[in-house]
């Protein structure tokens, strides 16, 4: 399996075994002191820096409506993964890759007033959400061997994801004027739509059986994922647009400052 898609798959499986850990201590708490009534939130969202590597930026705010009600918005600049090099380490690679993206969330939280000793936002919630994601990449490569040109390749992909789904988090509360946050969506299924449109052309020299090129053809499908129908002999121009139905899922980590 190609390597971007690996080191995605290990910081998933991190941040569900720091999560599931910081659930558990949560439901330990027991204090009973009261949380100063700051009823803002501003914060910053770790998640796309740790699922997909640096270039994301994603910010937030949370407004306190009741003592247990929030309503809460994520927005910022995020990016897609970047073709590993060392994919590509025995052959000559010219290319120009835009990876511009941008993410949007939404959701009304419902803290837990038997469970939570505090008011929001500390504690456990429940909250219906809704997220957006637009992708707008292109890719352009040339793959040289031995001294000759091998192939080309030439892609551009918009890409829209929509979810709507339900999400369980806890919101620790921290610091001696208790104006820190750490907030984590720990479960949040959801029904996603997907509008996908791409147009790709390629040209390689014979069939696509080097292991080298094969590794360049994953690494790019993981960034287009449609991509697979073009991997193969001769010369495929393609222009096409997809959509449906899928099942999606989020999880967060952010800090945040309450004022």
């Amino acid at each position: 399996m190609f390597k971007i898609y690996h080191k995605m798959k290990v910081n998933l499986l991190f941040l569900s075994f720091l999560f599931s850990v910081s659930f558990i201590a949560s439901a330990q708490s027991d204090t009973t002191e009261a949380t100063p009534q700051y009823k803002h939130v501003v914060r910053y969202n770790l998640t796309p820096t740790l699922v997909l590597g640096t270039g994301s930026y994603v910010v937030g705010y949370e407004r306190i409506l009741k003592p247990h009600r929030s309503f809460s918005v994520n927005a910022g600049y995020i990016q897609l993964p970047q073709i590993g090099k060392s994919l590509l380490d025995t052959l000559q690679i010219e290319r120009t890759t835009k990876r511009n993206g941008f993410s949007f969330a939404a959701d009304y939280r419902f803290y837990f007033k038997k469970r939570n000793k505090r008011n929001a936002p500390d504690g456990l919630y429940w909250a219906p959400y809704f997220t957006a994601y637009f992708f707008d990449s292109d890719i352009s490569i040339q793959v040289f061997e031995g001294g000759g040109l091998k192939g080309y390749l030439n892609a551009q992909s918009d890409m829209l994801f929509l979810m709507g789904g339900v999400e369980l988090g806890y919101q620790f509360v921290m610091g001696k004027k208790q104006r820190w946050t750490l907030d984590l969506i720990l479960a949040g299924p959801s029904l996603r739509y997907d509008i996908i449109n791409i147009k790709a052309q390629t040209l390689y020299e014979g069939e696509v059986n080097d292991e080298y090129l094969k590794g360049v053809l994953d690494a790019i499908t993981a960034i287009f994922p449609v991509f697979g129908q073009l991997a193969r002999e001769g010369e495929l121009n393609t222009s096409g647009f997809a959509n449906g139905f899928g099942a999606g899922y989020r999880y967060v980590m952010q800090v945040g400052y309450r004022f």
